[in-house]
């Protein structure tokens, strides 16, 4: 085959292939109508008061969580007097988790009132060092 017919047979073919390959990124690039952006991770917490109106130190405390961010969310609860930490724990909050409900004592607080906030979780590791916070709530506690 001569170097013309050769020549001739790059240059078609390269018109051929180079209108795809630029116009495939650009195609690529734009979203389509149902798919682009990923809806925002939402969840829900609410305190649930096992005893009484509003919880007193010693009491127990649960809550009622929502979530489509994980099947398995955390709730982590930490309390606070005068600015002090004394009390943080965190539970499994789906079906099959040991146990719920938080009793609002301590080493640290064995009584008087403390500003307590409840964190519903999606862990991001298995250690659980990291994750994502979905929805908070606060709520005081009676000493």
């Amino acid at each position: 085959m001569g170097r013309a017919k050769v020549l001739a047979l790059l240059v078609a073919g390269a018109a051929l292939v180079l209108p795809a390959l630029t116009a495939a990124p650009a195609a690529q690039a734009a979203p389509s109508q149902s798919h682009g952006k990923k809806p925002p991770v939402t969840g829900t917490i609410s305190l649930i008061v096992l005893n009484q109106a509003a919880p007193a130190a010693g009491d127990v405390v649960d809550f009622t969580v929502a979530t489509t961010a994980t099947d398995k969310p955390w709730v982590d609860l930490a309390c606070s007097q005068n600015g002090v930490l004394v009390y943080h724990w965190q539970k499994a909050y789906y079906e099959g988790a040991y146990g719920y409900g938080f009793m609002l004592a301590s080493e640290a607080w064995t009584s008087g009132p403390a500003r307590c906030e409840a964190k519903l979780l999606k862990l991001l590791d298995l250690s659980g060092t990291k994750s994502k916070v979905l929805a908070t709530t606060q709520f005081d506690v009676t000493g």
